[in-house]
């Protein structure tokens, strides 16, 4: 949801509390914290959710996959969210190397190295 622990939130994650067969919950896909491209989505809103669960939920984890804020040829995903200010314990990234105009599959290994440097 993104949008930090609402009445909604609560209502979707409550009822997989403390179920054996969940490791961990996905709160977001390629969350903005810009705001340029979809609704931005602060650190504080996906902070609360991820402390909440962790909170009501020991041992589960929380996920989200990071919006590249560069370019095809040139990915960035630094300062935009990490465990610091989100609380977030996996992150995810989704290159697609195979674009209308372009096909390279070096941007993987560009996204990859831009993640772990960031």
């Amino acid at each position: 949801e993104s949008n930090g622990v609402t009445q909604s939130f609560i209502d979707k994650v409550t009822p997989l509390l403390n179920n054996p067969k969940v490791f961990g919950f996905f709160l977001t896909d390629e969350p903005d914290p810009t705001g340029r491209y979809h609704t931005q989505v602060s650190a504080a809103n996906l902070k609360a959710e991820s402390d909440w669960i962790h909170s009501h939920f020991p041992g589960a984890k929380t996920f989200i996959t990071l919006m590249d804020m560069g370019s095809f040829t040139d990915s960035n995903y630094s300062n935009t969210y990490n465990p610091a200010n989100t609380g977030i314990d996996y992150y995810g990234i989704n290159p697609y190397p195979v674009r209308t105009t372009a096909v390279d599959f070096n941007y993987i290994d560009r996204a990859v190295a831009a993640a772990l440097e960031a």
